[in-house]
């Protein structure tokens, strides 16, 4: 399986996958983004919600039974995350590094695709 392809079908290859490993394949998941680019808004805030963050988790264990305490945490991160980072293009890779990657890597994208049987150079715009 290639990512490119994946990427355009990815319930299709879920399936395949499970299938191959002799996996029920009925049940459907949500596909999430996962790992997404991030960038801060603004590092002074950060800083400031990093801080203030072990206050407020040593406060809630202080007043909380320890099982709400625990679940205070994750969405309290969650809350901070979404105020002091937001999704962010990746930058794209410079050109010139990039020329000297695919001459440094020709010969072995050649030979997994004899082994693959599929066309990378086509696909990666070789």
């Amino acid at each position: 399986m290639i990512f490119e392809e994946y990427k355009k079908d990815n319930l299709k290859y879920y399936k395949q996958i499970l299938d191959f490993l002799g996996v029920n394949n009925s049940f459907i998941f949500e596909f999430k983004e996962v790992n997404a680019n991030l960038e801060v808004r603004n590092i002074y805030i950060k800083s400031f919600f990093i801080k203030f963050t072990r206050f407020v988790i040593k406060t809630a264990k202080l007043f909380f039974p320890e099982k709400l305490a625990k679940k205070i945490e994750p969405a309290y991160y969650k809350i901070i995350s979404k105020i002091t980072v937001k999704k962010a293009s990746r930058k794209k890779i410079n050109e010139e590094l990039k020329i000297k990657l695919k001459q440094k890597y020709k010969n072995n994208v050649f030979d997994c695709q004899q082994f693959i049987d599929k066309n990378l150079f086509e696909i990666w715009k070789y």
